[in-house]
């Protein structure tokens, strides 16, 4: 993986690519994402979000996404300070692939961790979360649903500021969608 790693440090395009192999080797392999969050590859990742390259945004958001399966990882995301440009990547203005990669990497790093959700509410995260389950693509809709749910998870507050920027008839409205069942119940 090292090789990969470092690939994640070179010119734009290399490093998007090398960013969607660490994504593809990732996905629900915990050794994988254990041995890239070990080689460094957290603040690069972090550092490709802030790319002008929509496919870079991407592949880093969707990578981070992926190896939030140890708590080390998700400290590595938060000391990499990556989760105000993952809220800021879920502004509607962005690409849907984008944003949608951005909400799945919050669902993560929100999950069963109260001060990880704290620091993405505090960046403003709920209404940009809830605007995506109103107008986002069907995969932003769903990540943002959950993302919401793990947010809200026992803080009325956080409840509430979604209500209140009308996440419920938006909830509501995905589970008459073949997708987001779950995550809408749990919002």
């Amino acid at each position: 993986f090292r090789p990969l790693v470092e690939m994640l440090s070179a010119d734009v395009n290399v490093a998007q690519e090398a960013a969607y192999a660490v994504w593809n080797l990732t996905v629900s392999h915990g050794a994988n994402s254990t041995e890239v969050v070990r080689l460094g590859a957290v603040p690069k990742l972090a550092e490709l979000l802030k790319s002008p390259s929509d496919v870079a945004q991407e592949n880093a958001a969707g990578a981070l996404m992926h190896v939030t399966m140890s708590e080390e990882a998700r400290a590595a995301i938060v000391k990499a300070n990556a989760i105000p440009r993952l809220c800021e990547l879920l502004h509607l203005s962005c690409e849907p692939e984008v944003s949608s990669q951005a909400a799945g990497a919050l669902l993560n790093l929100a999950s069963d961790c109260q001060e990880y959700a704290n620091l993405i509410v505090k960046q403003g995260a709920v209404s940009m979360l809830v605007d995506l389950v109103k107008d986002g693509p069907d995969l932003a809709r769903e990540y943002s649903a959950g993302a919401l749910m793990n947010l809200a998870r026992g803080e009325t507050d956080v409840a509430e500021k979604a209500a209140k920027h009308g996440a419920i008839p938006a909830l509501a409205a995905l589970l008459s969608k073949p997708f987001g069942h779950s995550e809408s119940l749990g919002a």
